[in-house]
């Protein structure tokens, strides 16, 4: 009598046809978010909306950032979080291909181990206010060489008329002769090794890229409506065994959670019904695979027994007309 009158009136309607103090607390469990089910679908959505996060071409970093601050709060409250690295990462391969060349100065003078998702905030913001300077200046030079470039035209095509008539010598291309375009104006050995190491695949920078690569295909990844699951699973596979290649790798649980995200909606009342009978911190991405291929085959058979049991009744139907 005291849990009831200790209830507001929503609550009591929910339990008070419960007769002991466990039914009380198994239905209290199941209405409200706090329990394990509601949490991990909470951190899925999250997860989900991290994964897909993106910059407009015309956003402020300010409003970027605020948007991406609420979903890894939201996560961190859920004791679901990345590391620092992981932020830095993400926030870089979401902004727009107007950015590229400001990402790609940012990885090669920084550590991205060492760099804060603060610092990098604090970089982007005073670069965004030097583009905006520097774009207002570009459209007067623009507005005054325009006339100039008007009267240079006419000179410059019979340039190019006199170009053309010249014959075109072509070399062969070979690899030796490619290594040696790169170090031939190095003067020491050192110089010439670190000419190597910059433009070929075992420099960090080179590693960094092709993480960075993957770890984008990897949160892209969807399986389309008529894709099979051994397909969608090829593909996947690929993705995640070139991440644990390069030392850079997600825990069983993320996997299996990532592909039940991935699956079109078509798949929605399976994966309801898998995450409602299974643990997922204790089911294998081997163990789902066989379970959805299992899924697949009874659906196939069952929609060959449903077009039968139709041309069946539109032979019927015919023959009563």
């Amino acid at each position: 009598m005291v849990i009831y009158n200790a209830l507001p009136r929503k609550e009591y309607e929910r339990i008070f046809m419960c007769n002991t103090a466990k039914e009380i607390w198994k239905t209290l469990l199941i209405t409200h978010p706090d329990n394990s089910q509601a949490k991990d679908n909470k951190i899925d959505l999250l997860v989900q909306q991290y994964e897909q996060f993106i910059l407009f071409k015309d956003e402020s970093i300010d409003s970027a950032f605020a948007r991406f601050n609420t979903i890894i709060t939201s996560l961190k409250a859920l004791d679901k979080g990345y590391s620092s690295k992981n932020y830095v990462r993400k926030f870089l391969r979401a902004l727009h291909p107007k950015w590229r060349a400001k990402v790609t100065a940012i990885k090669d003078s920084k550590d991205l181990t060492s760099i804060s998702l603060d610092e990098l905030i604090g970089n982007l913001k005073v670069h965004e206010m030097i583009i905006k300077k520097d774009s207002e200046i570009v459209k007067e030079k623009v507005e005054r060489k325009s006339l100039a470039l008007e009267t240079k035209k006419e000179s410059s095509d019979e340039e190019e008329e006199c170009f053309s008539r010249l014959p075109v010598v072509k070399t062969k291309s070979t690899p030796w002769r490619k290594e040696h375009e790169r170090i031939f104006m190095c003067n020491t050995a050192k110089e010439i090794w670190k000419t190597l190491l910059i433009t070929h695949q075992d420099n960090n920078q080179v590693k960094d890229n092709k993480i960075n690569l993957l770890v984008q295909q990897y949160e892209q990844f969807v399986i389309s409506e008529d894709e099979s699951i051994n397909s969608s699973f090829a593909r996947f596979n690929t993705i995640i065994t070139s991440l644990k290649a390069l030392n850079e790798g997600y825990s069983s649980k993320n996997y299996v959670r990532k592909f039940l995200r991935a699956l079109h909606p078509k798949w929605r009342a399976k994966v309801t019904a898998i995450e409602e009978s299974k643990d997922l911190t204790s089911l294998y991405l081997d163990e789902l695979i066989g379970k959805l291929k299992v899924h697949k085959m009874i659906i196939k058979k069952d929609s060959e027994k449903v077009k039968a049991k139709v041309e069946r009744k539109s032979l019927a139907l015919k023959a009563k007309k």
